[in-house]
């Protein structure tokens, strides 16, 4: 009887220790198989993301801003995490004229990306629009500290310095932009004005001069 026991246990030990590496193996399957689920997931939704990008691309260059909007409004049912999408409505809605509403949006894309410079630097484009430029300011200072090689970041925020009567730190701003772009026409026109406000007018000559020849 003990000898048919011993083996009655030793037969149940297998039997057990079958079944465990059994399931064991069946998790593994299933984590490789969610594994493998995830990746072409990742991978759909990579590609859909980037054929979402060309259409955004496609209706801004077309400057179709109505269909801009109604575009990122389908992308953000799709991908509400996504800050592209924010950032593109808020493109259209300040085509169209909402300013307010643009910054939501961009609000939005910044608690979503904390680092995503466009939208700092779309944001205090919007701020400036409604007359908020120490708002605008702020935000290119942030989107300038993500990238200091941020050209647009620094003729901005050398024009809203101009609008607060900050001529001498209007022209740094320029200076830091014609810097990265010698082509800049825009930044010799802009501190060309801002030399001729600090009565500085031959130098304000001279950078028109620059703006007719770049």
């Amino acid at each position: 009887m003990k000898t048919n026991n011993n083996k009655n246990k030793t037969s149940l030990i297998l039997k057990d220790s079958t079944a465990i590496t059994r399931v064991s193996s069946q998790i593994k399957t299933t984590e490789d198989i969610l594994t493998r689920i995830k990746k072409h997931s990742d991978k759909e939704s990579d590609e859909r993301k980037r054929r979402w990008s060309e259409v955004f691309n496609g209706f801004y260059n077309q400057e179709n801003w109505d269909k801009l909007l109604a575009s990122s409004n389908a992308c953000i049912d799709l991908f509400p995490e996504w800050d592209i999408c924010y950032i593109y409505r808020g493109i259209a809605k300040g085509k169209l004229g909402d300013y307010k509403g643009e910054i939501e949006d961009y609000d939005k894309a910044i608690e979503l990306d904390s680092e995503d410079t466009s939208a700092y630097y779309n944001r205090g484009v919007a701020k400036g629009e409604l007359g908020d430029y120490e708002g605008a300011i702020e935000d290119y200072d942030k989107a300038i500290e993500l990238d200091d090689e941020y050209t647009k970041a620094y003729f901005s925020r050398g024009w809203a310095k101009g609008e607060l009567g900050d001529y001498k730190g209007a022209i740094e701003d320029y200076d830091k932009a014609i810097e990265l772009d010698d082509k800049y026409t825009s930044a010799y026109y802009n501190r060309g004005w801002a030399k001729g406000e600090l009565g500085d007018y031959e130098g304000a000559i001279e950078d028109y001069d620059k703006a007719i020849l770049s």
